[in-house]
């Protein structure tokens, strides 16, 4: 977390390039917790916002390894998918020396995301459950990535063309999806302009400020607030005790509203999962977690 106090200028600005480090937390001049993100899609002020890849919306879901690790290492190779094309690229705006495109528009950055890969269980050849961030872009078919799992930053089983992964990145947001159990509400929208696609802004995490309501469930008083609403982005009240929307959860009502389809005030209470995932060490034959974000 920054030390420096969000002013309210800060809050109100959008840019087109990170400001800060993706991920970064900080507090501003109320005491509020806020997360630097840059939005997928445009956002409207009070808008409920969670992670872009989320649930079953990976980038590079369940993509095959093409090339066979003759032994463990730390290249993946897969065709073609390791683009960073803007903002459609499996790994556009990565953490890397700054990069533009041949139109000018930005697709790497140093305070950009941090990507990882990982070999999910659909690989069903004994190479799954291994993975970790990704250190580099080498081309369009490869990357390099540090396996986590391993006592050398190096696979610890090498991967097959049988070997399925997926990347994730932590700080590319979207609307919260309006079906139930579907999004982990991370933050909310709070620049009265709303967010430009692509761009970056601080989502507010916890603390006192407004959410765009669906008028179908009413907001009650200390009752806890959730995703979805009627549309991607809304938030619903609910007294429902199910300990399994609890991860849904994104704050509490301040007041009984029944039927406004529209902003009102809430205290958000977000799990802080806009956090940025941990970068490769310095070492990269080190065992994780040799200095992880060094």
């Amino acid at each position: 977390m920054s030390s420096q106090i969000l002013t309210a200028q800060d809050l109100a600005a959008e840019s087109i390039s990170p400001l800060q480090q993706a991920g970064t937390f900080n507090t501003d001049y109320l005491g509020r917790t806020w997360a630097y993100v840059q939005a997928s899609e445009a956002l409207s002020q009070g808008d409920a916002v969670t992670i872009t890849n989320s649930t079953s919306t990976y980038i590079g879901a369940n993509t095959a390894v093409t090339t066979v690790q003759s032994a463990v290492g730390r290249t993946v190779t897969a065709a073609t998918i390791f683009t960073n094309t803007y903002q459609t690229g499996v790994v556009y705006m990565m953490t890397a020396p700054l990069e533009k495109d041949t139109s000018g528009n930005l697709i790497a950055h140093p305070d950009g995301h941090v990507y990882w890969l990982w070999v999910d269980a659909d690989a069903a050849d004994g190479t799954e459950g291994q993975g970790g961030p990704i250190v580099k872009r080498i081309d369009v078919n490869s990357v390099d990535v540090y396996f986590v799992n391993s006592s050398t930053g190096k696979s610890a089983t090498a991967l097959t063309t049988n070997s399925n992964f997926l990347t994730l990145t932590t700080t590319r947001v979207k609307k919260a999806a309006d079906t139930a159990g579907e999004s982990q509400v991370g933050g909310y929208v709070q620049r009265q302009g709303g967010i430009t696609d692509e761009y970056w802004f601080w989502a507010l995490v916890k603390g006192y400020g407004v959410a765009t309501h669906d008028l179908s469930t009413a907001i009650v008083p200390g009752a806890t607030i959730q995703a979805p609403g009627d549309a991607s982005g809304k938030i619903i009240g609910t007294t429902d005790s199910d300990t399994s929307e609890l991860p849904y959860m994104g704050g509490v009502g301040l007041m009984t509203i029944a039927d406004a389809d529209g902003l009102v005030p809430i205290l958000a209470d977000c799990r802080e999962v806009l956090r940025s995932l941990p970068r490769a060490p310095a070492d990269l034959d080190a065992a994780y977690p040799a200095q992880i974000n060094q």
